[in-house]
C-alpha cells in the first residue's frame, strides 16, 4: 500500500510539474516572440497552440523512449474524448447556452473530422509506419499554412495593433477561429490602452502630435533591453517539462505493475485527463470572458494536433504498439464524438442540455474502459 500511494504521489507531482513547466514555457516564449515582433496570430498558432499540447506530445515521446508506446495510443484517443465529451460538455454547462459567431464548416470542422477519420484509418491496421506519420505532419502543415494565410489577411493592418499577452493566449490559441472570434469579442478599448483618442486640435497639429508619438515609439523600442528573464525561464521550463514527462511515465508503468492494469487504460484514462487540463483551463476562462468561439476552437484545434502531430512525431523516436484492448472502444469513442460534434454545431449554439449529453458520454466511456457497466 505505501508503494502504490508513494506512486500516486509522484504522478499527482510530475503531472502538475509538467502543466506547470508549460504555462512557463508559453509565458516566456509569448515574451521573446513580442520582443521579436512577431504578429499575435503568429504567436498564437506557433507557441501557444503547441504550448498547451506540450504535456500530451512530451509524454508521448518519453513513452516510446521507456519502451513504452502503447501509452501514445492512450494518451492522443483519451485526450481527444476529453476535449469533445468532458470539456466541451462542462464549458457548455457553465455558459448555459453557447452561442457561435464564427463559420466553424469552412475549414475547422472538416480538419477536425478529416483527421480523426485519418488516424482512425490509419490505426485499423494495427500498426503505425513512419510514411503515415509523414503525411500526418504534411496534413497538419497544410492546415497550419491555410490559418495562417487566411486569418493574416482578415486580420490585418492593424487590428490586433493593441493586444495584451492574456488575449493572445487565449484567443490566438488555435486556428482562425480563436483569432476571428478574438477580434470580434474583443473590447474596443483594452485596459489602460485607448485604441483611439478624440481630436481637439486643427490637422496640423494632429500631424505634429503623430509625428511626436512616433518617434516617442521608436525612442522606446530602440531602448527595449532583450527579455534575459523571458529566455531564462525558457530553458528552466524545458528542464522541468523533460522531467515531469519523465516521471509521469514511469509512474504510469509502475501503477500498471501494481494495479495490475494495463499501461494503455491509465494512458486513456488518467493521464489523458492530466494532460487536457490547459485546454480546460483555457476553455473555461474563454466562456468568463464570452469567447466561446475560442472555446470551441481551442477543442477543435487541440483535436488536430493531437491526431496529426501528438500521434506522428513519437513515431520517430520507435515503433508504436497499438494495444487491442483498447482499440475498438477508444476509437468508436472518439469517432462518434466527432461525428456528434459536427452536427452539435451546425446550428451555431451548444446548449447546456447538449453539455450533459456529453459529460454522460465521457463518464460511459471512463466506465467502460475499467468495466465499470
Amino acid at each position: 500500500m505505501l508503494e502504490l500511494l508513494t506512486w500516486l504521489g509522484i504522478f499527482a507531482v510530475s503531472l502538475f510539474v509538467l502543466i506547470k513547466a508549460s504555462d512557463w514555457f508559453i509565458d516566456s516564449s509569448e515574451t521573446l516572440g513580442f520582443f521579436l515582433r512577431l504578429s499575435p496570430f503568429i504567436v498564437g498558432v506557433a507557441i501557444v497552440s503547441v504550448g498547451t499540447s506540450l504535456p500530451e506530445l512530451m509524454s508521448s515521446i518519453t513513452a516510446v523512449q521507456e519502451g513504452s508506446s502503447e501509452i501514445v495510443f492512450g494518451n492522443v484517443i483519451g485526450s481527444n474524448v476529453a476535449n469533445i465529451f468532458l470539456i466541451t460538455g462542462v464549458a457548455a454547462i457553465v455558459a448555459g447556452k453557447m452561442d457561435l459567431k464564427y463559420d466553424l464548416t469552412s475549414v475547422d470542422l472538416p480538419l477536425f473530422v478529416g483527421s480523426s477519420f485519418l488516424l482512425a484509418l490509419m490505426l485499423f491496421t494495427g500498426k503505425y509506419s513512419i510514411g503515415e506519420a509523414i503525411l500526418c505532419l504534411l496534413a497538419y502543415g497544410v492546415y497550419l499554412v491555410y490559418t495562417t494565410t487566411t486569418s493574416e489577411g482578415d486580420i490585418g493592418g492593424g487590428t490586433l495593433a493593441v493586444t495584451n499577452p492574456l488575449e493572445t493566449q487565449v484567443e490566438a490559441s488555435v486556428g482562425a477561429a480563436a483569432v476571428d472570434a478574438g477580434v470580434s469579442d474583443r473590447p474596443s478599448e483594452p485596459q489602460g490602452v485607448p485604441l483611439s483618442t478624440p481630436s481637439t486640435q486643427s490637422d496640423g497639429d494632429d500631424t505634429s502630435a503623430d509625428t511626436s508619438a512616433s518617434n516617442s515609439a521608436d525612442n522606446s523600442s530602440e531602448k527595449q533591453t532583450f527579455p534575459f528573464k523571458a529566455l531564462l525561464l525558457l530553458i528552466i521550463s524545458v528542464v522541468f517539462i523533460y522531467f515531469g514527462a519523465k516521471y509521469t511515465v514511469e509512474s504510469v508503468v509502475a501503477l500498471s505493475e501494481l494495479l495490475n492494469i494495463g499501461k494503455e487504460i491509465i494512458a486513456v484514462s488518467v493521464l489523458a485527463l492530466g494532460t487536457s487540463l490547459p485546454e480546460l483551463s483555457v476553455s473555461l476562462v474563454c466562456v468568463k470572458r464570452g469567447s466561446y468561439d475560442v472555446a470551441v476552437g481551442n477543442v477543435l484545434g487541440s483535436n488536430i494536433f493531437n491526431a496529426l502531430v501528438v500521434m506522428a512525431v513519437p513515431r520517430f523516436f520507435g515503433a508504436l504498439i497499438i494495444p487491442k484492448t483498447t482499440l475498438i472502444e477508444g476509437l468508436l469513442e472518439m469517432l462518434c464524438g466527432t461525428i456528434l460534434m459536427f452536427f452539435v454545431v451546425q446550428d451555431k449554439q451548444i446548449t447546456r442540455w447538449e453539455g450533459y449529453l456529453f459529460v454522460i458520454f465521457y463518464a460511459w466511456f471512463i466506465a467502460q474502459i475499467f468495466d465499470l457497466v
